[in-house]
């Protein structure tokens, strides 16, 4: 991949993350301007606490849920488009995939095993690819990390 398909690849990125932030934004101010309606009356005065219905406070909590959520997509955006914009020079060096894949395994099992969540590797020995080491370790500590989030709740899972 040369540096103009990097640049154009990183732009449509950075665009993607605009619009899912706006699109969040907007969920939240929306979500929010709800949840302040449910706590007025008809004239714009508070409602006494002693006037709030069960339902509505149900309505509330689910709210403020859905805003959280929300604000933490936000502040996900925030930390993606912080590292789309300092992406340096790729430091290439001749990896032996498998060795790698293993160390990060050993390194993440501890983590997994909390979860009921086996972590194998299967690489062929000879596989050795150029590639930016600690990027890619990052990149697998992620993809691990989420997998392990997406089986959370379920029994035996297996990466």
């Amino acid at each position: 991949m040369n540096s103009d398909q990097i640049v154009k690849e990183l732009k449509e990125k950075i665009e993607e993350l605009i619009d899912k932030a706006k699109d969040a934004s907007d969920e939240v101010r929306e979500e929010m301007e709800e949840t302040m309606l449910m706590l007025l009356e008809e004239n714009g005065k508070p409602l006494a606490h002693e006037e709030l219905t069960e339902e509505t406070l149900e309505d509330l909590r689910f709210s403020m849920k859905t805003i959280q959520k929300r604000s933490e997509g936000l502040l996900h955006f925030v930390d993606d488009y912080r590292r789309l914009t300092r992406i340096k020079a790729l430091e290439l060096e001749e990896v032996k995939v498998k060795e790698m894949l293993e160390e990060i395994a050993t390194l993440m099992s501890a983590e997994t095993k909390k979860d009921n969540i086996d972590i194998s590797v299967t690489a062929p020995e000879y596989l050795s690819i150029a590639m930016d080491r600690k990027l890619i370790e990052q990149v697998l500590i992620n993809l691990i990390t989420n997998a392990r989030h997406a089986l959370e709740n379920g029994e035996n899972g297996n990466i």
